[in-house]
């Protein structure tokens, strides 16, 4: 019994000790500390993501990423079938060539062997003519002199006139050869390159629109597309996040956003993350207010931190002075 009491004495005194040397405390002259307030609330956004889709209906033949792949800007996500429109670029592309390679051509004007075997039947074929005139000459003068028969006279006519026609279609062909191709007729032949190359080209961009690529860097972080499957346009097919760099879409009354400005560090308070304060920085404040929320939105970039995940709630708060 003595024992019990001893011990009730020795416990009042300890805590009457203690509760001196709070009053002592208490007594002391009031400290200045840092306390945040908190007046925004919001959600923890990536700071680019997508849904993505294409604007035309495609069966999909290929899909090269998963679900929680990384990847870069212009990796390809999905591809579709395009058989027929491999097709048409290869038609185009042959069309266009063609084009080039007859105005090249043109533009070169004839080879030598071209112009020296339109001389020799310019040659030959003005022999034919001096020929089949002295022919007519000499027939005429027997017919005049009633020598031969109409007959035989139009038979020579006829032989002069073929002649006449094969030479000057020679005398044409190598004149031709020699001068090269009318500026008209070479317009002609350049705008049908021009007109072959945009068929070409458009082609080739519709061909590449069958990949959907990625628009920026990111991860997958969903792939509802499944191969061999058609699908209309503009239905999303793969879901793209950048998670490099973080933010939170946060909001507050009017009266609470005027306390914060662009550029300005603030405090990250995270529902999932107890006991803990991250850092950030107010990058955009809209000057509307959101008919449905009515509330102000505030954008607030964060810092890196692998703790931190998209859909995360927050509190938004500033670092203030206040007496203890």
């Amino acid at each position: 019994m003595k024992k019990l009491l001893i011990s009730s004495l020795s416990v009042l005194f300890i805590l009457t000790g203690c509760s001196a040397q709070n009053a002592q405390v208490s007594a002391a002259p009031e400290a200045v500390g840092a306390q945040t307030i908190y007046y925004l609330s919001g959600k923890i956004q990536a700071l680019a993501a997508a849904d993505l889709s294409e604007p035309f209906s495609g069966q999909i033949q290929f899909i090269p990423v998963n679900v929680g792949d990384t990847v870069k800007e212009g990796d390809s996500l999905i591809v579709f079938e395009s058989s027929d429109l491999q097709a048409q670029v290869e038609i185009s592309k042959n069309a266009y060539e063609t084009a080039l390679a007859n105005l090249e051509k043109v533009k070169t004007g004839a080879r030598p062997e071209q112009i020296t075997q339109a001389e020799a039947s310019f040659e030959s074929a003005k022999i034919s003519y001096d020929n089949a005139k002295q022919n007519y000459d000499r027939n005429k003068a027997l017919f005049e002199s009633k020598v031969i028969s109409s007959a035989q006279m139009e038979a020579v006519e006829g032989q002069l006139s073929a002649a006449e026609a094969g030479y000057k279609s020679a005398e044409e062909q190598l004149s031709i050869l020699k001068s090269g191709e009318t500026k008209s007729s070479i317009k002609v032949l350049e705008k049908q390159a021009e007109q072959a190359k945009a068929v070409y080209e458009a082609n080739q961009i519709s061909l590449e629109k069958h990949v959907l690529k990625a628009p920026f860097d990111g991860m997958v972080i969903a792939s509802p597309g499944k191969v061999g499957e058609t699908y209309s346009p503009l239905t999303p097919l793969i879901s793209l996040e950048n998670r490099s760099n973080l933010v939170v879409d946060a909001y507050g009354p009017v009266s609470a956003v005027e306390k914060f400005e662009v550029g300005q560090s603030v405090k990250v308070k995270v529902a999932e993350c107890p006991g803990e304060t991250f850092d950030g920085t107010i990058s955009w404040i809209s000057d509307t207010i959101d008919v449905k929320k009515r509330a102000v939105l505030v954008k607030v970039t964060l810092n890196s931190n692998e703790e931190l995940m998209v859909g995360m709630l927050t509190e938004i708060g500033i670092e203030q002075q206040e007496a203890n």
